[in-house]
């Protein structure tokens, strides 16, 4: 929603508080999908209906450019055409013209798709709390710290497009990235995978799995993340194709990061589906942690711990992946000369490191057992940077997308990961390396099992 939107909602605020009914329009907000079955119930949560109207006007400037006209519709169609006209007098009475309902670039791929697609059955929609961002402000407001940042690219010739999924664009509505892809796509390998024996992990769940992707580009204080938007796009894309539902926020503080980790793990859809995946896209720090947007930091242990068996017990013994894709340090890895490779010769003009000097809180390996049935993929080795590309997203990411896609029908999550490694290994930049590293907990052999 643009300023001028939010604007007018601020100054018609208290008239809105005090004449909606808002019972009136619950059917309307979720038929113009305005807000998500999940989100009205968090609305309907608050214990007073003024309370329940603030909340509404609250997350729908949070809803994306389209939200404004949709609520005025329902409005008009819900008994309360006279707050439409006040609000639309409140427009004139600013700007002296009424604003047109939709100016800002969208990436809507066509008029008819609807919000959150995954593969078909359509399940039930995935959406976590959404959380107030107090203090990010606009995009172009965020102060980039550039003390430290390094610049360069990856291989792309490592990164195959011919193999990969037809993919359509994405979907923003607000703080949460829509996916879709043709109903046709599909990879192109036939499937050995997932079998029903013992050893494996049962995945024959529609949608297989939730998939939740926090990814925070533009920090407070600290330097910009140019190039996560890519990441996370590809992510979400690919985890659709492979018949997962997934969501993806953007810009959370560590708090934020936080709640919406407590609130997916008590999230009812968790019972029927047979796996979870969280990714988080952020800069990070020593001693495996990583930060909100706020600065603020979260360690490993408080990204898993709401999943482990003790805490979500419905997602007990199926297996979850947190791919976790952020700093570690400082140190960069030079690596040792190979008479078998010869590393392509780049410019150092558009590399990132998601780093952080300050260090905080270890992860703490006396809650692993607890953490069965967990992968904790970090994109690179304690103490060590992570590398990104401000044009095509972080090394590790591209190497996820393009494994995940070309081999998991065939081969489990544990070989992709050590493929994933060899991907991000080869790369080079300015005699610098990466290399993964995924804790594996599992105790069977995870196929995804692509719908």
């Amino acid at each position: 929603m643009n300023k001028e939107h939010r604007e007018i909602l601020r100054r018609s605020r208290v008239k809105i508080v005090e004449d909606l009914i808002i019972e009136e329009i619950w059917d309307k907000l979720e038929e113009k999908e305005v807000f998500t079955p999940m989100m009205i119930e968090y609305i309907k949560a608050e214990k007073t209906r003024p309370d329940q109207v603030r909340k509404l006007i609250d997350d729908l400037q949070r809803r994306g450019p389209l939200a404004y006209s949709k609520f005025m519709d329902c409005l008009k169609e819900g008994g309360h055409a006279h707050l439409a006209n006040f609000i639309s007098n409140k427009e004139a009475e600013i700007y002296g013209r009424s604003l047109p309902y939709t100016e800002e670039q969208t990436f809507r791929t066509s008029p008819s798709e609807k919000s959150f697609q995954s593969a078909e059955p359509k399940p039930s929609q995935f959406h976590v709390q959404e959380t107030s961002i107090i203090g990010v402000g606009d995009a172009g407001q965020n102060k980039e710290d550039a003390r430290g940042e390094v610049e360069a690219m990856d291989n792309s010739e490592d990164i195959d497009q011919n193999d990969s999924i037809p993919i359509q664009n994405s979907e923003m509505e607000g703080d949460a990235i829509i996916y879709s892809v043709p109903p046709s796509s599909s990879l192109n390998v036939t499937s050995a995978g997932y079998t029903g024996r013992a050893d494996q992990y049962k995945m024959e769940s529609s949608p297989r799995g939730l998939v939740l992707i926090i990814n925070n580009r533009n920090f407070w204080t600290l330097s910009c993340r140019p190039g996560t938007e890519h990441d996370g796009k590809k992510l979400g894309e690919m985890f659709v194709s492979l018949g997962f539902l997934v969501d993806e926020k953007n810009d959370l503080t560590a708090l934020e990061i936080s709640q919406n980790l407590e609130n997916l793990s008590k999230y009812p859809q968790l019972a029927t589906v047979d796996s979870l995946v969280v990714v988080i896209l952020s800069h990070g720090k020593e001693n495996d942690t990583v930060l909100g947007v706020d600065g603020s930091v979260l360690t490993y242990n408080k990204i898993t711990e709401p999943f482990n068996s003790k805490n979500c017990p419905v997602l007990h013994n199926k297996p979850k992946l947190f791919i976790i894709n952020a700093c570690r340090g400082d140190a960069e890895d030079i690596g040792c000369l190979s008479t078998s490779v010869q590393p392509d010769r780049v410019d150092a003009d558009i590399m990132s490191l998601d780093s952080r000097p300050e260090v905080t809180v270890s992860y703490n390996p006396s809650r692993l057992p607890i953490l069965q049935d967990m992968i904790i993929a970090a994109s690179t080795l304690p103490g060590h940077v992570s590398w990104r590309d401000d044009h095509k997203g972080s090394w590790f990411i591209q190497a996820i997308v393009e494994v995940f896609q070309n081999h998991s029908r065939t081969h489990h999550v544990t070989d992709l990961l050590v493929r994933v490694n060899g991907k991000v290994a080869q790369n080079l930049h300015q005699d610098r390396v990466q290399l993964p590293e995924p804790r594996v907990l599992l105790v069977k052999d995870w196929f995804l099992n692509p719908i």
